[in-house]
């Protein structure tokens, strides 16, 4: 998937310049809505993973078909940079997102 890798690595470039841009806005300027953004972007980072696990426990429990239902799609249309990493990231990380869907529950989809 060399496809997802790339644009992996362009949103990520793209992020990094928006931070230092960001803080340039914090620090130079003392711009009061360039804090209120940093604080918001932090709690989203924060939010976006651990709302994986809330989400993946909620459509297990529904007992929907992984294959067949909607909702699955989106999930994983939603958390793809997540499941990507999962896939063909190291497996060290396969513990942290093991922990964020629940001991038992990730069938690696």
């Amino acid at each position: 998937m060399p496809g997802m890798a790339l644009a992996l690595s362009i949103f990520g470039v793209g992020f990094a310049a928006f931070c230092v841009w960001l803080a340039v806005r914090i620090v130079n300027r003392r711009e009061r809505w360039a804090k209120w953004t940093a604080i918001a972007l932090a709690i989203l980072l924060v939010v976006y993973p651990l709302s994986m696990g809330v989400s993946f426990r909620l459509l297990k429990w529904s007992g929907g078909d992984p294959n067949k239902t909607s909702g699955w799609s989106i999930y994983r249309a939603v958390y793809a940079p997540i499941i990507w990493v999962y896939d063909y990231g190291p497996d060290s990380t396969h513990a942290g997102i093991n922990l964020l869907c629940g001991v038992g529950l990730w069938d690696g989809r």
